[in-house]
């Protein structure tokens, strides 16, 4: 290839990467809101806070994200939002009971170049080693800042270490089981 080839290779690379909506959204963002869990009539919120959510764009693929929320997530560009893709976590165990998180839906927009709006939905499978089991529905809304990710880590269903997220966790992990045990007769 000649040079004056090469160097125009090289030009148009750095602007189609200059370009790409995803860079808008990549990082780390620092969120809180709400997590709404539903079972029949019954609603029960839960405030969320100091939730970390990292977002990378995929180096492969020109329209998609990389969510690390949950048990890793992967979302899809549109012009100004990103749409969450369907996702089956993988089962965990908690207080005797087997948690299974499916996200069925969601869109990440952002209100300025630092700010975040993230609202999720889905379900979440239940079942007890003592006969209890039921299907809870859930939605996240969440809205938050970039930030550099060095003061918080997540605070989300799954993750397993940290003092300050263990109590978090434990406390929206206790809500799912309650919500499914409460609608027993």
């Amino acid at each position: 290839m000649h040079r004056p080839h090469v160097v125009a290779a090289v030009v148009m690379s750095l602007l189609l990467c200059a370009c790409d909506a995803r860079r808008d959204f990549s990082g780390t963002y620092e969120l809180s809101g709400e997590l709404s869990l539903s079972e029949g009539r019954a609603v029960r919120i839960i405030k969320v806070k100091a939730a970390r959510l990292a977002i990378i764009a995929d180096a492969f693929d020109s329209d998609s994200l990389y969510l690390d929320f949950e048990c890793g997530l992967s979302a899809t560009m549109r012009k100004e939002s990103f749409a969450l893709d369907v996702k089956k976590c993988p089962s965990y165990i908690e207080d005797s009971c087997s948690l299974t998180w499916t996200f069925s839906n969601g869109l990440g927009t952002l209100k300025d170049d630092s700010s975040l709006d993230f609202d999720t939905t889905g379900t979440v499978d239940v079942k007890c080693t003592d006969g209890t089991s039921g299907l809870v529905s859930f939605s996240f809304q969440l809205t938050g800042v970039r930030g550099d990710g060095s003061t918080s880590e997540p605070s989300l269903p799954g993750e397993q270490s940290g003092d300050a997220r263990s109590s978090h966790l434990s406390a929206v992990r206790a809500a799912v089981i309650q919500s499914v045990r409460s609608q027993l007769p």
